[in-house]
């Protein structure tokens, strides 16, 4: 596979029988031809995807002396600059380390220390582009191909053969200094240094970020940040990397001495405070976007790594707890944000809300969750937030009292558990609800306050909601039988005959089921048998054998209801009942699978 032209276009050919000699004068050939092209007045045809290959291609193939002029030749190409995105060619650099070092693999496959004198050759070629690049004259076309090397040199395959290399570190400075130009000249473009600044702030090393005054990048960031985002206009570039760069400059000054902690915890405050206003506007028309929560996610990470590495610089004598109250903030915005932005760029929006909910559940007392679901909720309710609400609710399970179970979260899980066509909030009403009642079946479920004798009366209606659903297929059987044996076992434990009366209403069920749903009547009645008492648990399982039985003996429904029932008995069963329940299973299991019901006795003796 070689480069080659084609009148004005390069493409890639496919050549199956030619010497070694014919390929490199072929290519070399194509090559003065690229750069002719490069420099010709003719406007440049090839597509932009060929072009970045090829600019890849050569990066990586050429001698150390016809580098340099190929370098110099993109530099100074107006019509290459003008006619394509400087990202693709920034791209078309950054995949050069990678690709360079499949090359050196490919050459050394069979050689005596390899490693070694790969890493070698790779540094050798870094150093080479490096220099090139520092030798090349167009000051912003420069910088843009340097971040592409940098980010390149920062890959996963070859970050370590860069780490310490002089390349890296020539390249890093460059780029400081160009930044440091480009911040302190008025007619330079601010939008143009916050997006290199963008690309790099996550790569550069600290001692290096230091000299571009990250307090000053702080500060101006923010404001500019919620300025855009005020304006109802943010551009999604720039909200993305000045995101970034604010969630940098907090981090490397949260590492220095106290004074630059209490900047920059100072600038976060500021920050949240801001950004609550804004969400709060009730004349605002348009919606925070996805770029705006990427961009958030990164500020509240740094936070949150900041509050999980050390302790926070506050005043820990203030009422309430200043980190729960900073969290509280973070998941308040992050409410509004992820409710009313795009939903398919969420970065690692999951990620952070659990690891911020870690904390609160850790610090946060009763008073503080109750407070923090009030302020989410605030202003227009939509499923969206509900959902966010009781995903949050089911982390925060232990630390909910009795006051916000009844006047926040029952409401809204009543209002959007009969509301299937909105699933996400739909099934988080129904997951909630389950996590609740699971509690409810663990030791030490008294601390759940008075809960447990309300949870114990709204039993019955939500195993009587579930099985109408289902039947109207808003649930699937696996989550029926779920929710149900988890409803029905958590309310026995404070009211048996709570089971009793789901034992009934599957009773009543199957009068009426169609044939599929009768099979999962049938699964339902098993998975309630953890809950039995070992007094009635003969007579269950007793009931369950006659169902069973009813089935012919090949019927593949009776197959998997000996199987499910056997894995209950075994598995699921508490220590309590297990002896009572293997003792009913020794016999009668052959009669279930199907053989003479005198097997059991026959195998005994």
């Amino acid at each position: 596979m070689i480069l080659s032209f084609a009148g004005n276009r390069l493409t890639w050919s496919c050549i199956p029988t030619v010497s070694s000699k014919t390929m490199e004068e072929n290519d070399r050939e194509t090559y003065h031809r690229f750069i002719a092209a490069l420099k010709g007045p003719e406007k440049l045809t090839i597509p932009s995807e060929t072009l970045y290959g090829a600019i890849n291609h050569y990066l990586t193939t050429l001698s150390n002396d016809n580098l340099l002029e190929f370098v110099d030749t993109l530099v100074q190409s107006d019509k290459l600059w003008n006619a394509n995105d400087p990202s693709g060619i920034r791209e078309a650099f950054r995949l050069a380390s990678a690709a360079k070092l499949l090359a050196l693999k490919q050459s050394f496959s069979s050689a005596w220390l390899k490693q070694a004198r790969i890493n070698r050759q790779l540094r050798q070629w870094g150093d080479t582009l490096a220099h090139c690049l520092l030798e090349a004259s167009s000051t912003e076309r420069r910088t843009q191909c340097m971040i592409g090397l940098l980010r390149g040199f920062d890959g996963d395959e070859v970050c370590e053969v860069f780490s310490e290399s002089s390349c890296r570190t020539q390249i890093e400075e460059e780029i400081v200094l160009l930044l440091a130009k480009m911040g302190a000249d008025p007619s330079e473009d601010a939008n143009l240094f916050v997006s290199d600044l963008g690309e790099v702030v996550d790569i550069l090393r600290s001692e290096r970020l230091k000299a571009l005054n990250p307090r000053g990048i702080l500060t101006e960031q923010r404001q500019s940040w919620l300025r855009d985002i005020g304006s109802q206009a943010p551009s999604g570039a720039d909200t993305i990397a000045r995101g970034k760069i604010i969630s940098r400059c907090f981090t490397i000054l949260d590492h220095g001495g106290p004074s630059s902690r209490e900047y920059a915890w100072g600038e976060i405050r500021t920050l949240l405070s801001d950004l609550i206003s804004i969400s709060s506007d009730s004349e605002r028309k348009t919606p925070f976007n996805s770029e705006t929560l990427e961009a958030f996610v990164h500020i509240s990470q740094s936070v949150l790594d900041s509050v999980q590495r050390s302790k926070p610089l506050l005043d820990d004598q203030t009422s309430p707890d200043p980190t729960v109250q900073t969290m509280a903030d973070i998941l308040v915005i992050l409410s509004d944000i992820s409710s009313t932005g795009r939903k398919e760029s969420r970065y690692s929006l999951d990620t952070t809300i659990l690891q911020i909910l870690d904390v609160v559940s850790a610090k946060a007392n009763t008073s503080e969750v109750h407070n923090l679901f009030s302020r989410i909720l605030h202003g227009d309710e939509n499923p969206d937030r509900g959902a966010f609400v009781l995903v949050v609710a089911q982390q925060l399970i232990h630390q909910i009292s009795e006051r916000t179970f009844r006047k926040i979260l029952l409401p809204l899980c009543n209002l959007y558990i009969q509301k299937p066509e909105y699933p996400q909030s739909f099934e988080a009403a129904h997951a909630y609800m389950v996590a609740v009642f699971e509690a409810l079946q663990k030791e030490g479920a008294e601390e759940f306050d008075g809960r447990m004798n309300m949870v114990s009366h709204l039993a019955p209606d939500h195993a009587e909601l579930l099985l109408e659903q289902s039947k109207r297929g808003h649930l699937t059987d696996s989550e029926l039988v779920r929710s149900f044996s988890t409803v029905c076992v958590a309310a026995a434990r404070y009211d048996p005959a709570i089971l009793d009366h789901c034992v009934a209403l599957l009773d009543l069920a199957a009068i009426d089921a169609a044939s599929p749903f009768d099979h999962t009547l049938r699964l339902l009645r098993i998975a309630v048998s953890i809950g039995m008492p070992v007094d009635s648990l003969d007579a269950h399982l007793d009931a369950i054998r006659d169902v069973i039985l009813a089935l012919p003996p090949a019927d593949h429904e009776r197959s998997e209801l000996v199987r499910a029932l056997f894995n209950t008995i075994m598995r699921d069963l508490s220590d309590h009942t297990k002896r009572r329940g293997i003792e009913w299973w020794l016999r009668y299991q052959h009669e279930l699978r199907g053989g003479d019901p005198g097997d059991a006795l026959r195998a005994k003796l």
